[in-house]
C-alpha cells in the first residue's frame, strides 16, 4: 500500500465520525456557509529518509475542488477527489521556479524543494478547512468541531509520513507543538525563522 493510500484509510477512519455535508462543499447545508471544502494532502512523490521536511501552512483560503467534478455518493470518493486536488495543486504551485510577489508561503515551499528535493516536501495545513477564505477564529460556526477535525488529521498525517523536520510556517507552531505534537517522530518541530533554510541546507 503506498503512502497515498495509507493516508486516505486514514482519512476514512476520521472522517466518518462526521456527517459527509459539513466538508463537502457540492451541497448548502444550513449553518455550515461560510466554511471551504475539506483539505487532504496526499503524499510527496519521493519521500527520502533523512530529507523529509512537512511545512505546516494555516488554511486553504477557498480550498474546493472543481465544480466539474460533481458530487459523490460515497465517503471514499470525495476523500479520493480531494486528495487529487491536493496533488494537482501542489504540481502546480511547486513547479514555479521563480519567486513571485504574493506567494511568500509557495517561495518558501520552493525554496526548501530546492535544498532536499521537490519530492522530500510535504504540504499540510493547520486548519483543514478555511472560514470565509480565512483561518477559523474562536466563536465562529463550528469552530471547536473543525479545530478537533483538523488535529485529528494533521496527527494522521505526521504519523503516516514520519517526517525528518516539521516546520509550522503559520504562527501556531507553539501552541500546535505543546498541545498536539508533544509526541511527534519528527526530529525537529521549528517555526519559520530567517535562519532556516541554512540550517536545512546544513542537514541535507
Amino acid at each position: 500500500m503506498s503512502l497515498t493510500d495509507t493516508l486516505k484509510t486514514e482519512y476514512l477512519k476520521i472522517l466518518s465520525g462526521y456527517d459527509i455535508n459539513f466538508f463537502d462543499r457540492t451541497t448548502v447545508v444550513e449553518g455550515i456557509a461560510g466554511y471551504s471544502d475539506i483539505f487532504l494532502p496526499g503524499a510527496p512523490a519521493e519521500w527520502k529518509s533523512g530529507r523529509r521536511v512537512m511545512i505546516v501552512g494555516r488554511e486553504t483560503r477557498g480550498w474546493k475542488r472543481p465544480a466539474s467534478t460533481g458530487s459523490y455518493d460515497t465517503l471514499e470518493r470525495h476523500i479520493d477527489a480531494m486528495v487529487e486536488c491536493h496533488t494537482n495543486f501542489s504540481a502546480r504551485h511547486g513547479s514555479k521556479k521563480k519567486q513571485n510577489r504574493g506567494e511568500t508561503f509557495w517561495n518558501f515551499m520552493r525554496s526548501v524543494g530546492d535544498i532536499v528535493g521537490d519530492g522530500n516536501v510535504a504540504w499540510c495545513n493547520l486548519f483543514c478547512m478555511d472560514f470565509k477564505d480565512t483561518m477559523p477564529q474562536p466563536g465562529q460556526p463550528h469552530y471547536d468541531t473543525v479545530k478537533s477535525l483538523s488535529a485529528q488529521l494533521l496527527k494522521a498525517e505526521i504519523n503516516v509520513l514520519q517526517p525528518d523536520v516539521i516546520i509550522f510556517a503559520n504562527g501556531g507552531h507553539l501552541y500546535l507543538s505543546g498541545e498536539s505534537f508533544s509526541h511527534s517522530p519528527a526530529q525537529k518541530v521549528c517555526a519559520l525563522t530567517g535562519d532556516l533554510l541554512e540550517s536545512l541546507t546544513r542537514q541535507s
